[in-house]
């Protein structure tokens, strides 16, 4: 369970490095605009008892602990921090447990692998900590 929400979460971290990548952005599309009450008892925006408001559950938190969980058995040398190696290695695992067509050893996963780490290490240290890696993987899971 916990690496299928990291895998999702890489998934989704990964496709925002690819997004960045690309040159042409296009604007988000605007919602359409909600349509009036026909009840005019209810002000408008006012939720009446038989709308349902869904609350998203708190993605970040699953994140935080599939990577204290699975942290150790990725970082090979027991730093306390992932290397661009230990976390491609962790990354083409999660990539490859929902897609048995990755290559690990293929210059796209190596090549994906460079541009999420440099990506993930916002401090530029050469190195992740658990605290950078929960901050990479949350982005795509929120």
């Amino acid at each position: 369970m916990l690496k299928q929400v990291l895998f999702a979460a890489v998934v989704a971290a990964s496709a925002s490095v690819v997004q960045a990548q690309d040159a042409a952005q296009t604007p988000p599309a605007q919602p359409a605009p909600a349509e009036p009450s026909q009840d005019s008892a209810t002000p408008p925006g006012a939720v009446t008892p038989d709308q349902q408001v869904a609350q998203p559950a708190p993605a970040g938190d699953d994140v935080a602990q599939a990577v204290e969980q699975e942290f150790p058995t990725y970082d090979t040398n027991g730093d306390g921090t992932l290397d661009q190696t230990e976390f491609t290695a962790w990354m083409t695992e999660l990539r490859a447990v929902s897609d048995p067509a990755v290559a690990a050893g293929s210059s796209d996963m190596a090549a994906w692998g460079t541009q999420a780490f440099a990506t993930a290490d916002t401090d530029k240290d050469a190195v992740l900590s658990k605290s950078e890696l929960i901050a990479f993987l949350s982005q795509g899971a929120s």
